[in-house]
């Protein structure tokens, strides 16, 4: 035992009993100290933590070994095992001294539907059998899910031209919309007073507190959300039921445009709102206020999507996603729509948006988005380009289609009618999001009446997904038997 006094003068000591020293074995022994699974970023590049994907994506990892003997290792081999199938990754041109430690990314595989379990477990090490086999393996449970049909989430960002880490913002939205444009959509709002991007009403209707923050779908849960969450709370909200398939349509007058949000709503809803918001591409601009600060500068924080390579302070950067107006308010007029609205129903609203002097129209968009009001939650939106916004002639033939008979037992027909020669396509899904009758009919003009063979369907509800020229919509159909 160790006697310590301080006598009485609030002293500090210590004392040391009973101290073992402990040598590694001279043995191979590598343990697998910590796992995760994640979505490999190759614009950091990184992999980001993350246990739920798109099936069909591509998943990866990163473990990090610790050597446990006495002998030096030089390489070992992982192997990932999923889905019944297993890959091996050899991981060589290593020193790890006893105790040491050395994290890898491990290769990716493809995701399917449902809960699986990953096993990732060493196998070798330097060319023979490890001593300890009972440290080796690292398991978890991966979720793949499929994308409800139309439905598309709502990123909005908090952002600045003072924030030193808001690059990052930057480069993880250019990733979504590089990788993800057919389920996320993406806005950059820009704050601070001397910002010369700011929309006030934008900016303290977000309400963001740490930048770059984000909302999403402005669920509460994942307000303030880092952008490297971005694929993760993707993921999440993308079964969320879409409520109503968004369409877009408008014209352009002077400095005016007028544009038209409209839902076909595939479920019951109270106490929605249309709004529109709109945003640009490669906004610049030459005074010192719109030089974008960077702390990546110089690679101290690590590698960020060429942020690293450049200066503390950078000027003529372009800005994308760049918010500019909202059509009215955060969640929209209230005459937008009816206070309670049917499955089945279609409704629209018209706002007139003026267009900023400065703004250059070719690198504008349109996002329409259907509110809840009383929660502020966004269902779905919906993004177009202005330039084919303005061009309606494919969306006037989608809006006279019609699906009939509905409820359809063995045959169902599809008529439209166009009034130039578009490319056709037809697709009906399951609530899963599967396409169980796929019809492409190439190019048609004039008023066409398609035949949908039903007859091996069950009985329940499904959407038919028609597609002409670039626009799209959707109609519910009842199958019965």
């Amino acid at each position: 035992s160790v006697l310590y006094n301080d006598g009485g003068g609030w002293l500090f000591g210590y004392g040391l009993n009973k101290v073992r020293a402990f040598v590694a074995p001279n043995v191979v022994s590598l343990k697998a100290e910590t796992g995760s699974v994640g979505k490999f970023v190759s614009a950091i590049p990184s992999v980001i933590p993350t246990t739920s994907f798109l099936t069909g994506d591509m998943a990866s990892g990163s473990m990090t070994v610790q050597s446990l003997g006495g002998v030096t290792i030089t390489s070992f081999k992982v192997e990932t095992t999923y889905n019944g199938a297993s890959t091996t990754k050899t991981v060589s041109g290593l020193s790890i001294a006893p105790f040491g430690t050395h994290t890898f990314d491990l290769d990716e595989w493809a995701v399917v539907a449902g809960n699986q379990t990953a096993t990732i477990e060493i196998t070798e090490v330097n060319g023979s059998t490890d001593s300890d086999l009972t440290d080796n393996t690292i398991t978890q449970t991966i979720t793949g899910v499929t994308p409800l049909p139309n439905k598309r989430v709502f990123a909005e960002e908090g952002t600045g031209t003072w924030c030193g880490w808001c690059p990052r913002g930057k480069v993880m939205m250019d990733w979504m919309v590089d990788n993800y444009a057919d389920h996320f959509i993406g806005v950059m709002v820009h704050n601070g007073g001397t910002n010369p991007m700011t929309v006030t009403e934008y900016d303290s209707g977000l309400g963001i507190e740490g930048f770059p923050g984000c909302q999403i779908d402005r669920v509460s849960a994942l307000k303030d959300s880092d952008p490297l969450e971005f694929y993760e709370n993707m993921v999440a909200q993308v079964t969320k039921d879409p409520i109503a398939n968004l369409s877009l349509y408008g014209s352009v007058s002077g400095s005016t445009a007028t544009i038209t949000v409209g839902a076909e709503f595939t479920t019951a809803f109270s106490g929605g709102r249309l709004n529109l918001v709109l945003y640009e591409n490669e906004v610049t601009g030459t005074t010192s206020a719109w030089n974008q600060s960077n702390f990546y500068a110089g690679g101290g924080a690590g590698p960020m999507g060429g942020w690293e390579t450049k200066p503390s302070s950078v000027s003529g950067e372009k800005f994308d996603y760049t918010a500019r107006a909202l059509a009215e308010g955060m969640n929209g007029n209230a005459a937008s729509l009816p206070a309670n609205v049917n499955a089945g129903e279609t409704h629209e609203y018209t706002y007139n948006m003026n267009l900023g002097s400065t703004w250059n129209v070719d690198n504008i968009y349109v996002v329409g988005i259907l509110v809840k009001n009383s929660t502020g939650v966004i269902h779905n939106a919906f993004a177009r380009k202005l330039s084919e916004v303005v061009n309606i002639e494919d969306i006037k033939a989608l809006r006279n289609l019609q699906v009939y008979p509905n409820p359809a037992s063995d045959l169902a027909f599809v008529e439209l009618s166009l009034d130039q020669p578009e490319n056709v396509s037809i697709n009906v899904v399951n609530v899963m999001g599967q396409i169980l009758l796929a019809e492409n009919q190439g190019v048609l003009a004039g008023t066409q009446s398609v035949r949908l063979n039903t007859s091996t369907l069950p009985a329940g509800t499904y959407m038919v997904q028609i597609q002409v020229g670039k626009e799209f919509v959707t109609r519910a159909l009842q199958i019965v038997r």
